[in-house]
């Protein structure tokens, strides 16, 4: 059994929390970077010491649909978007688990994970050399 899913049987039947990657990126000049890095991790700690409001929550449930919606309108990606949801282990009809989840995430829910991932300094931090440096 992988750690995906060892994991995955000690969850709350139902529960869409699965372990993932992110990334984030800015590009700036060279002689920029490093204000930019110490910008964005200071940003990045803010998102876990700051809940989102109500109105934040309720903008980026609507982003959220929304781009679900229009994934799902081609069978490719309504194919993608519901095989997605098979793999972490729904036993609903595909996506309704993703919608009814997405209808009721609390913006207590979005702060304890936003805690848990940004709260502490980022692990790494790395500041690529320029492309051109001519």
């Amino acid at each position: 059994m992988s750690s995906t899913q060892t994991h995955a049987s000690k969850r709350p039947s139902g529960s869409r929390f699965l372990p993932g990657a992110f990334a984030a990126l800015a590009v700036a000049p060279a002689a920029e970077a490093e204000p930019v890095e110490t910008l964005l991790a200071d940003e990045l700690g803010r998102l876990g010491r700051e809940p989102p409001t109500a109105a934040e929550l309720a903008a980026a449930r609507t982003r959220y649909l929304g781009a679900l919606h229009r994934r799902c309108e081609s069978n490719l990606g309504l194919a993608s978007a519901a095989g997605e949801e098979a793999l972490a282990g729904s036993d609903q009809p595909p996506l309704a688990h993703t919608l009814a989840r997405a209808a009721t995430l609390s913006v207590d829910e979005v702060a304890a994970v936003a805690e848990r991932a940004f709260a502490a300094p980022p692990a790494r931090a790395r500041l690529n050399p320029p492309l051109n440096t001519a």
